[in-house]
């Protein structure tokens, strides 16, 4: 996803993006999802439905709305970015 071409205008994306996630892996958290779900026409994408189920995630944050058409999947609610910085951080 890093590689995709709309990240490449933004002057050295790519290597600030390897530093966060390097952070991240620092911190973070890992799940393993026991269920595999087939509910999204994107069969790549219920992979993320299944890590928000299995950690109880509050939100899922994506700018996918043609995939994520619903509110809420169980106790997740998914979000756009904006809608997220919006309601939530401010």
């Amino acid at each position: 996803m890093l590689l995709r071409p709309k990240f490449a205008r933004i002057d050295d994306f790519e290597s600030n993006a390897e530093i966060i996630l390097y952070r991240f892996e620092k911190i973070a958290l890992f799940y393993d999802p026991k269920v595999c779900l087939d509910i999204l026409k994107d069969k790549d994408d219920n992979k993320l439905l299944e890590l928000a189920d299995e950690s109880n995630a509050h939100f899922l944050i994506t700018g996918n709305s043609a995939h994520f058409t619903f509110s809420y999947y169980k106790q997740t609610q998914i979000m756009s970015p904006h809608s997220f910085w919006e309601k939530v951080v401010n």
